[in-house]
C-alpha cells in the first residue's frame, strides 16, 4: 500500500511537471506584441488598423523585427509599386516600460489621425 501511494504521488508529480506549458517568449516577439497592440484610430490597435486599412490596397510584405543597441525595431513593410516600399518604423527600448517610440514620420502620423 505504502509503495504504491509513493508511485502514484512520482505519477501525478512529473504528470504536472513536464505538463506545463512554456509561456518564455523572445525580445524580438514581445517587441513586436508591444507595437501591434498599441491603441490607434477609431478604437483600433495598430495591427488592426494596418489589416483594415492598407492591407487591402498595398501588397503586405509583413512585419520584421531587428535587434539593435537600443532595443528593438519593429516594422511593418507594404509594397506600393515594383520597387516602392511604404515602411512604418518603431523602437521598443530594452528593459523599459515606455511605450514604443514612432522612429519614421510615417509611424508618427500613423494613430494621429
Amino acid at each position: 500500500m505504502f509503495r504504491n501511494t509513493i508511485g502514484l504521488s512520482l505519477f501525478a508529480l512529473f504528470s504536472t511537471l513536464f505538463s506545463l506549458p512554456v509561456i518564455a517568449e523572445d525580445g524580438h516577439s514581445i517587441a513586436e506584441k508591444l507595437v501591434k497592440t498599441q491603441p490607434c484610430t477609431a478604437g483600433l490597435t495598430v495591427d488592426q488598423f494596418f489589416d483594415q486599412m492598407l492591407s487591402h490596397t498595398h501588397r503586405d510584405l509583413g512585419w520584421r523585427v531587428f535587434a539593435v543597441d537600443e532595443g528593438f525595431w519593429v516594422e511593418r513593410v507594404f509594397m506600393v509599386s515594383k520597387g516602392a516600399e511604404m515602411r512604418y518604423r518603431w523602437l521598443v527600448p530594452n528593459n523599459s516600460t515606455e511605450d514604443p517610440l514612432p522612429v519614421n514620420e510615417r509611424a508618427q502620423n500613423l494613430c494621429s489621425e
